[in-house]
């Protein structure tokens, strides 16, 4: 039984001698009066959302406005980054460079060094770099010059000329002693030459190193090891008398070879003054200088070891 709209309806068991039971349905047209029963539970609810809300929005706002003025009084505080009195150092900048892969150029130095008397400005103008990896990768092929100059400065030496007198010195032992004095020969010219040349550079004003001066004096020197071509020639022709005083080198046609091999020497000079001219930079008239410089020292020291050898 329907009394109005927003009323109960009680429906009856259909069993008999069941209780009634009463069944609250809520009608789909609500009057005022129901809708006033139902919003005061309805506004507590939203208002406890609104106000959880407002709540939330406050202490973000006021985080965030505490964050901005707690970095304004840091920034006022410390201006230049400056706390307790002691300067805070930041990370710098990290900048990366790859750099280009060096080439080896020792297999190229077996070819300059036998080049040089040919085309000595590009051989001279590499020598201008005085790293340490450059100095490797040319001190093979110029230890290879340094030992071959001193056997050809040994084959010339009053000591070559005369050593075959002993009768006990023949055979083997002429190669064995050459091969050793001419190792000698290099190594004492290379350290002590070239000690001299960069003396001479220096008291110039040359800025190249101790190293750059004896790579220098082992590159010009190039004419020295080509005079070994006269060897096999003077062996053919004279055999072991090169080895002996008064042998059949000595007569007028022996004068030949010397001649020669004062024009190795002399070659020898040239090849100096070019590299010293490339390497330094200088005019011919300081690179003269400083060759007449180094020529008046060695001629000094090798007075010196003649009269206190």
């Amino acid at each position: 039984m329907t009394k109005s709209a927003g009323a109960t309806k009680r429906v009856r068991s259909r069993s008999s001698g069941s209780r009634s039971q009463t069944i609250s349905q809520p009608s789909f047209g609500t009057t005022r009066r129901t809708r006033h029963a139902v919003d005061p539970f309805s506004r507590a609810v939203h208002g406890s959302r609104a106000n959880l809300f407002r709540c939330c929005q406050w202490l973000a706002h006021r985080h965030s406005r505490g964050g901005l003025e707690a970095q304004q009084h840091r920034a006022q505080t410390f201006p230049s980054g400056e706390r307790g009195g002691t300067r805070v150092a930041y990370a710098a900048a990290v900048t990366t460079q790859a750099e280009p892969v060096r080439q080896d150029e020792s297999p190229a130095w077996w070819v300059r060094v036998w080049l040089v008397a040919q085309a000595p400005r590009s051989v001279f103008a590499a020598l201008r770099d005085d790293s340490r990896e450059a100095a490797e990768e040319r001190q093979d092929a110029i230890a290879v010059i340094v030992f071959l100059a001193g056997l050809a400065l040994t084959l010339v030496s009053s000591q070559a000329a005369s050593f075959a007198d002993d009768p006990g010195r023949a055979g083997i032992v002429i190669p064995v002693w050459l091969f050793i004095a001419g190792l000698l020969v290099g190594l004492v010219n290379y350290w002590l030459a070239g000690g001299v040349l960069y003396l001479a550079l220096n008291w110039l004003g040359a800025q190249s190193s101790y190293r750059q001066a004896r790579h220098l004096l082992a590159l010009a020197a190039v004419p020295l090891a080509l005079s070994l071509v006269l060897l096999p020639l003077r062996l053919a022709l004279y055999g072991g008398d090169i080895f002996r005083s008064g042998g059949a080198d000595s007569g007028s046609g022996a004068h030949v070879f010397p001649v020669l091999e004062v024009a190795f020497g002399l070659w020898l000079v040239v090849l100096l003054a070019v590299g010293v001219r490339l390497v330094e930079g200088w005019t011919w008239r300081r690179t003269v200088s400083a060759v007449v410089v180094f020529g008046a020292l060695v001629a000094v020291v090798d007075l010196a070891l003649s009269l206190f050898g």
